[in-house]
């Protein structure tokens, strides 16, 4: 039996929609409208999106992404990719990095502290439960969750430090725009690394295949692309110097 590949294709109109399953990638090309079966006449991967056919899994596993989860994940990129910014700005105006950084942490707490605080303790509800037998405060447990703040506390201190000696390094314009690249280019390196070896936890992937170290590649190629062309700030246009003249000067005293 060949691979079974899920494959879900919208229509533009929400009420022609429809979802299948096929065993042979080339039996898709009538299922969606539109000119989508392009993408299935190509060795299908694991993800891919072309016209209107999401090609989203193997074996039979139909993993649509609900529209929940990219209005997460824009909100997301939204705060981090304004955040770098923000953080430079408070510096600016309350003349120091630390300050800045310690208003960072009130925030946390006020966002990380007081809203989960209320849904457990006060509303007795917890929605990001996944089993309630498992539920617990036991110290390992409590542990790992205080090293992932420390991670993400330590992350924006080493932004603000970055910051400081970027503007420091640049100017004050170009040295904000510098950081928040290399960071959020970085990461998804370090993200993927760690995920599929300290943080596996038992788990077994496949080899990562050629495109992979591509991605990686390219994700350490647009860092350098940023550094050697970082935007330059425009310098501020002199003032065009004006000369006066004495009230009653002859054009020869001038």
């Amino acid at each position: 039996m060949g691979q079974q590949v899920a494959v879900s294709c919208w229509a533009r109109r929400r009420d022609v929609g429809h979802k299948t399953a096929v065993q042979d990638p080339a039996l898709a090309l009538g299922l969606c409208n539109g000119g989508a079966g392009s993408v299935v006449k190509r060795k299908l991967v694991s993800s891919s999106v072309t016209g209107f056919v999401f090609v989203i899994g193997r074996n039979g596993e139909m993993g649509d992404i609900k529209w929940t989860v990219w209005a997460f994940v824009s909100g997301a990129a939204l705060s981090w990719g304004i955040y770098v910014p923000l953080v430079h700005d408070a510096t600016a105006k309350l003349g120091s990095n630390l300050r800045a950084f310690l208003m960072v942490g009130v925030a946390y707490f006020l966002v990380a502290v007081l809203v989960p605080g209320i849904f457990i303790f006060l509303l007795k509800s917890d929605p990001t439960a996944k089993d309630v037998s498992k539920l617990n405060w036991f110290g390992p447990s409590v542990l790992s969750g205080i090293l992932a703040g420390v991670s993400g506390a330590v992350g924006a201190l080493c932004v603000i430090f970055a910051t400081r000696d970027a503007v420091a390094s640049v100017g004050p314009v170009v040295g904000p725009l510098v950081v928040a690249p290399l960071v959020f280019a970085g990461a998804p390196i370090i993200n993927t690394i760690a995920s599929i070896t300290i943080f596996a936890h038992g788990k077994k992937f496949e080899a990562p295949g050629l495109l992979f170290y591509v991605g990686l590649a390219l994700a350490a190629t647009g860092m350098a692309t940023v550094m050697v062309n970082k935007p330059k700030a425009v310098p501020d246009a002199k003032p065009v110097a004006t000369t006066t003249s004495a009230v009653g000067a002859t054009p020869a005293s001038k």
